[in-house]
């Protein structure tokens, strides 16, 4: 009396079957590699009125600015952009100056220093200017 299961044998068939297919397949898609006509890249001029067909590349401004990621990223930013960091980056330093002098002149007093807020302030708008 045999033991074996019944399905097992059916399985390894059904695997083996599946393995000649794929095989099947992929030696149909290498004969067929050589052909110019593929089905997926269709070209059609009608397809996009207007699309752009000149030149394409880097431009001589581009490539000026290529230098440096700093300067490629000024190239590409807009001015009015420039100009909203800037305007939000002063404002965010004058909306913080009295912390920043407060947390200063607290950790200098901590430190035994003689120095008063007036003269932290004298001293760091004169050496900014």
């Amino acid at each position: 009396m045999s033991t074996a299961n019944p399905d097992s044998s059916s399985a390894v068939t059904t695997g083996a079957s599946i393995q000649n297919r794929d095989d099947g397949a992929l030696n149909s898609d290498l004969e067929g590699e050589g052909e110019d006509s593929d089905d997926w890249c269709i070209e059609d001029e009608g397809l996009y009125p207007g699309l752009y067909r000149g030149g394409y590349g880097p431009t001589e401004a581009v490539l000026e600015a290529a230098d440096s990621p700093l300067s490629l990223f000024f190239f590409f930013t807009p001015r009015r952009l420039w100009r909203r960091i800037a305007t939000e980056s002063n404002r965010y330093y004058h909306q913080h100056l009295n912390e920043r002098v407060d947390r200063i002149f607290d950790t200098r007093v901590e430190d035994n220093e003689e120095l008063t807020k007036g003269k932290k302030c004298f001293s760091r708008r004169r050496r900014s200017t």
